[in-house]
């Protein structure tokens, strides 16, 4: 088995850090962290890479918090330093560990992710007449280091770069159980995101011999399945995977989500109507979910809640009467959230920027 050496100094290359920099600021680039950062951006990866060079370099304090949606957990956000270290390495190393991957998993791959793993699963349930669903219990907490440096260590043999860590490698953790699910249970229909995989067969008596095996083999990983969520069923009856419902025939988003971001989407137009928020963001948001929403089939959905919000904005923008202190803060308000408009303006501009259209 080929193994890889001299690849910390790529990894802390001014250059690759660069990238990687640009790379972790991508949907960020308005945070303040990241403002902060690319204000000198050259001083600071410049920094980093003096840190890592010395071996002074240690990771950052995670930011913890709960999410409710769509159940209740503790998510750890990286700071964004480490973000940057962590792109620096998946730019030497990914590459390495591609090559021993199989095509059944989307996450964390380049031309890969969420929708391309529904659509492979949608492919799967027009060929196969049962899915067997399964998830791993605790997956991130569960993870054996000790296993984990051992199968980095058959690709990477590079003693610095081993020193370095990323989240990335949690997709790799279980390359070698992808293996074993297509050549020796010899799967012909396997999807995998992280910690959730499905397996599909004509057989269901096949797919619950499987899943005796699976619960045997991932002792090896120190992980286990979570007994409530692995079941197998009929593809016809529908799959729910990645905030989808999919079926043969259609796709559709989950109601819980759906609920999620349509009570989002009022709130964003009652921030609107009070000036917190500008037209441009406004619409930005509508227009995130809006190209979220199409990749199942949902124009129907779609249609709905943009004529409720269109409803919203008629009576919360055009019809809001409010007293002249609410009025100064909400102008107030307002100020701090906007750029500034050039001094000039065309006739008939400033009753344009008063309406908002949902396209």
């Amino acid at each position: 088995m080929k193994t890889y050496g001299n690849l910390f100094a790529r990894i802390c290359s001014f250059e690759n850090l660069l990238d990687a920099a640009r790379k972790a600021e991508r949907c960020r680039r308005y945070r303040h962290d990241v403002g902060r950062f690319r204000t000198n951006i050259e001083r600071e990866v410049l920094r980093l890479r003096t840190e890592l060079v010395a071996k002074t370099y240690q990771p950052g304090t995670y930011k913890e918090f709960w999410i409710e949606q769509p159940k209740r957990r503790m998510i750890s956000a990286a700071p964004y330093r480490d973000r940057v270290v962590h792109h620096a390495v998946c730019n030497v190393v990914m590459p390495l560990f591609e090559r021993k991957m199989t095509d059944d998993l989307y996450s964390n791959r380049d031309d890969r992710g969420t929708h391309a793993a529904i659509r492979r699963c949608q492919h799967y349930c027009r060929r196969f007449r049962y899915v067997l669903k399964c998830d791993i219990e605790k997956y991130f907490p569960s993870i054996d280091h000790a296993v984990l440096k051992t199968t980095i260590r058959r690709t990477v043999r590079c003693k610095d770069t081993l020193w370095l860590t990323s989240q990335w490698f949690g997709g790799v953790y279980l390359t070698a159980f992808d293996h074993w699910v297509r050549e020796s249970l010899r799967c012909k229909g396997y999807v995998r995101y992280v910690d959730d995989f499905l397996l599909f067969s004509d057989d269901k008596g096949e797919l619950m011999r499987w899943r005796s095996m699976i619960v045997e083999k991932l002792v090896e990983y120190r992980v286990r399945l979570n007994a409530r969520k692995c079941r197998a069923h009929r593809t016809a009856d529908g799959v729910t995977y990645l905030g989808q419902r999919i079926w043969p025939w259609k796709r559709r988003l989950r109601r819980d989500n759906v609920a999620t971001a349509r009570r989002r989407l009022r709130w964003n137009v009652r921030q609107y109507s009070g000036g917190v928020i500008t037209k441009a963001a406004l619409t930005c948001r509508w227009m995130s979910w809006r190209g979220h929403a199409q990749q199942a089939d949902t124009s129907g959905l779609e249609n709905r809640i943009r004529d409720e919000l269109r409803g919203l904005l008629r009576r919360g923008v055009a019809g809001t009467s409010v007293s002249r202190a609410a009025g100064r803060r909400m102008e107030q308000q307002r100020e701090q959230h906007t750029v500034r408009e050039p001094q000039q303006q065309q006739p008939g501009q400033q009753l344009e920027q008063q309406r908002v259209s949902l396209c």
